[in-house]
Parts: structure tokens; C-alpha cells; sequence
């Protein structure tokens, strides 16, 4: 026993923070295996088709939103811009309060831009009524976010 305890107090300082970091990362991968198997779960129990076999494909390195989430909108609009203008998926952070408010800025503005333009739609739904209380919105008060 005190050879053993000799030859554990011979061990590095570096040695022994690699090895916490090793088991801090497969800690880390355990948790994103975990994780992954949640938000699958919670695809399978949503869309009631437990009976159902489909193959699926993790892809690392890409922004993915939380297990507990399956609001996946924000994603799906990112991606989607994204593909359509030719860029590529990076693995950097991806803010998705920001992107809302980015995508709501754009709607905003698209509809600000409609009342003052007279935009007219092909639907045959009935007009919805103008808001009287504001009669005409400046295009210098609107706010983008870039």
C-alpha cells in the first residue's frame, strides 16, 4: 500500500488534469448522446408513430436547439435561408432569441411596407381592417437588426 501511494504521489500534475479532461469529455459526449435520445424520443412520442421505423442521422458540428424544445421553427427558417442563398451550415453558436427577433423585424417591416405601398393579395379572404390609429408608419423609425 504505501509503494502504491509512492508511486500515485510520482504522477504529474499535467497527467492527472488529462485525465480529468477525458472524463470531462466523455462526460460531455454522454450528455449530448443523452440528450440526442431525448429529443428523439420526444419526436417519436409527439408524432404518435412508435410503431414506425425511420433511419436517424446525427450530424455534429451544427446549431441544434435544446432536448426539452421541439420549437424548431427558428431552425428551419435559418436553414432554409441559409441553403437558399448558397452558404454553408457552420458550427458556430446559433442565438435563437436573436434570429426571432431578426425574423419578427423582418415580418414588421414587410407589413409596414405593404400598408404604406398598398400591396394587394391574390386570396379572396376579405381585407382585415386597418388599425385607425396609426394612419401612415415612417420608414425612418423602423429598426433593423443586422
Amino acid at each position: 500500500m504505501a509503494e502504491l501511494v509512492t508511486l500515485i504521489s510520482k504522477i504529474p500534475a499535467e497527467v492527472l488534469k488529462a485525465l480529468k479532461n477525458e472524463e470531462n469529455k466523455q462526460s460531455e459526449e454522454e450528455k449530448i448522446a443523452d440528450q440526442q435520445q431525448s429529443q428523439l424520443c420526444c419526436c417519436l412520442t409527439l408524432m404518435k408513430c412508435s410503431n414506425i421505423s425511420f433511419d436517424v442521422d446525427y450530424v455534429e458540428n451544427i446549431p441544434q436547439q435544446v432536448s426539452v424544445s421541439l420549437d424548431c421553427g427558428v431552425f428551419v427558417c435559418a436553414y432554409a435561408e441559409i441553403l437558399s442563398e448558397g452558404q454553408q451550415v457552420h458550427s458556430c453558436e446559433f442565438d435563437t432569441a436573436s434570429q426571432r427577433a431578426r425574423y419578427a423585424s423582418l415580418l414588421w417591416h414587410y407589413g409596414v411596407e405593404k400598408a404604406n405601398e398598398g400591396y394587394t393579395s391574390d386570396s379572396s379572404d376579405p381585407p382585415w381592417p386597418r388599425n385607425s390609429v396609426i394612419e401612415e408608419i415612417d420608414a425612418s423609425a423602423i429598426v433593423t437588426l443586422k
